[in-house]
């Protein structure tokens, strides 16, 4: 093996021993995890071409992983170790470890016996504050929430306290406000009724980036139980809450916003252009033509 090899090759023949789980590239795949000289995605790619075509992949993968300190690597391989059989000794030892991620084996270790206690293991794993940390726990809830519905509760209150802790007195959006708009679609998604109810005290709370975050992940639940929050939101004073009110409820075709998508149409308030054309959009839905209207822009397309 050349180790000039580009990554972009490396890539594809790590893809195709994932594919045809192919033994032999085991040694191929060691190699590749082991130098920095490919890109840290290609080698979390490696670790996934081990675990898919070696026997016993756990030790490698532990060994990997204890040998990096890019949380960048870490953490993505933290959860190709927690997806494979025989390895809740290496999460263990992990999560009795020094290493910046042990609050994350502890989460893994926890979601694997869902129980109220989690919730604990949520919160510290929160704690560690990076980023890569906090995209990687929400990620991990919307699998628990899909999977397990009411029974991931145990995020709940941990996502609430995250939700509350964002800077509030700032107009810029910061990584934690965007995850913050995430994780209130994941906890409005759960629909649980303390999840509701956090949410509403949230948003009954002052005016703040705080309540825009928790506003604006309105916009992407599934929940129709987001309607009376939404209503709320379209009777505030202030511009970008009603906005978020009226575009949740459009996405419900929920006729109340009718009014507010007129006036943001006719550009009274002064709406962007992606407002406007989601406006027209919510508004057809209401109307019950947006079909046709998919199919007239359909046409166009062609």
């Amino acid at each position: 093996f050349n180790p000039d090899t580009e990554a972009a090759i490396v890539r594809l023949i790590m893809l195709q021993i994932i594919d045809e789980e192919i033994a032999a590239g085991e040694p191929l795949a060691r190699v590749v995890i082991s130098s920095n000289k490919f890109p840290i995605p290609t080698r979390v790619l490696a670790c996934r071409a081990l675990a898919a075509a070696f026997e016993k992949p756990v030790p490698a993968i532990f060994g990997a992983l204890r040998e990096s300190d890019s949380m960048l690597f870490r953490i993505p391989v933290l959860a190709l170790l927690a997806e494979q059989t025989g390895a809740e000794a290496h999460l263990d030892a992990i999560a009795k470890s020094s290493l910046t991620i042990a609050p994350l084996a502890k989460f893994e270790m926890a979601r694997a016996n869902p129980s109220p206690a989690a919730a604990g293991t949520v919160e510290k794993a929160l704690a560690i504050g990076q980023p890569i940390a906090v995209n990687y726990i929400l990620q991990q809830a919307r699998k628990d929430i899909d999977k397990l519905g009411p029974k991931a509760d145990f995020y709940v209150a941990p996502l609430l306290k995250f939700i509350s802790s964002v800077e509030p007195d700032t107009n810029k959006m910061t990584h934690n406000h965007l995850m913050a708009v995430k994780a209130t679609t994941l906890l409005m998604d759960l629909g649980t009724p303390e999840a509701i109810a956090g949410l509403t005290k949230i948003m009954n709370g002052r005016y703040s980036a705080i309540t825009r975050a928790a506003a604006a992940g309105l916009l992407r639940t599934k929940n129709k139980a987001a309607r009376p929050l939404a209503m709320k939101l379209l009777k505030s004073e202030y511009p970008e809450l009603k906005t978020y009110g009226a575009l949740t409820l459009g996405h419900f075709a929920d006729p109340a916003a009718s009014d507010y998508f007129n006036r943001i149409i006719t550009r009274e308030a002064g709406h962007t252009v992606a407002e406007t054309i989601l406006a027209s959009w919510y508004l057809l839905k209401i109307n019950k033509q947006s079909a046709q209207a998919a199919k007239e822009l359909a046409k166009l397309i062609r």
